[in-house]
Parts: structure tokens; C-alpha cells; sequence
């Protein structure tokens, strides 16, 4: 049975999905347009994690970070390959969300890629009320990066 829990980033499951996302990201996208963190990055933000549990296997993870005080942004979900296609995305997303309320933000946004790579994601995050926004916190327009948020 599928679960998503808070975790630490130091469990080493956790890491290696993290460093896998990364890595996907850096392959996937100009150095100047990879807003992708590391492991370390995520420490320094003070990230909150999540990961997917199935079978007592971590299968995904997913991390919020706080931009403003009630707003925050979704970083780094990444799902095994072996199991996409099946909620498991879907599944932290709406975990990531309810952890958002739950701390009292009022929005959340995120920033994903605007080629066809990034499709998939894209309608994952619409599908749960993400609309495209501008820029947002740090971040300058890229024609590379779609930026969405919602409220919460």
C-alpha cells in the first residue's frame, strides 16, 4: 500500500532520489536554466520532505520550501521509474499541498520545464489547480521554465 510521510534527507533512499532528480534535471536543462537543488541545497533551504512508501520500498519523494511566509514552492519530486504512471506523483503532490495548509501558506507555486520532456509533469499540476504565473521569489523569466501556482 502506497503511504507519503515526512522524512528526513539524511535517510539514504531519500538522498539517492534526490541525486537522481538532479541529475535528470542537469542532463535536461542548460546550465543557467536548471533550477534544480542538490541534497545540500535542500538542507540550506530548510526543505520539508516527503517520500512515497510502497511495500516498505521509497519509490518517490517531493520537498516544499518556504519562499515567503505564506508562500512556498514544490522542489524536487522525483519517482522511480519503475512505478510512474501510477498516482505515486500525484500522490506526493497532494501531500505536498495538504502539508501547505496545514502550515498556513496561502500559495504555492512551482517552476518546471516548457519543453515536451516536461509535458507529463506539466498536466500532473494542472490537473490539481496549478495555473501558469509569472515569475516568482528569485527566479527571471527563461523560455526554458514554465512557472504555475496556486492557492492553497
Amino acid at each position: 500500500m502506497l503511504r507519503v510521510e515526512p522524512v528526513g534527507i539524511d535517510l539514504d533512499a531519500v538522498s539517492d532520489l534526490i541525486g537522481r532528480h538532479y541529475k535528470l534535471m542537469r542532463d535536461s536543462s542548460p546550465e543557467g536554466s536548471c533550477h534544480a537543488l542538490t541534497v545540500d541545497e535542500l538542507k540550506a533551504f530548510g526543505a520539508c520532505l516527503f517520500r512515497a512508501i510502497n511495500n516498505r520500498t521509497t519509490v518517490g519523494v517531493g520537498a516544499l520550501v518556504k519562499i515567503e511566509p505564506t508562500h512556498g514552492e514544490v522542489k524536487s519530486i522525483h519517482v522511480l521509474s519503475s512505478v510512474r504512471r501510477n498516482g505515486v506523483g500525484r500522490a506526493i503532490l497532494n501531500r505536498l499541498i495538504d502539508e501547505a495548509q496545514s502550515i498556513g501558506w496561502k500559495r504555492l507555486s512551482l517552476e518546471t520545464g516548457s519543453c515536451p520532456t516536461f509535458g507529463a509533469a506539466r498536466a500532473l499540476f494542472a490537473s490539481v489547480g496549478f495555473r501558469r504565473c509569472a515569475p516568482f521569489g528569485s527566479y527571471q523569466h527563461d523560455p526554458l521554465s514554465e512557472f504555475m501556482s496556486r492557492r492553497v
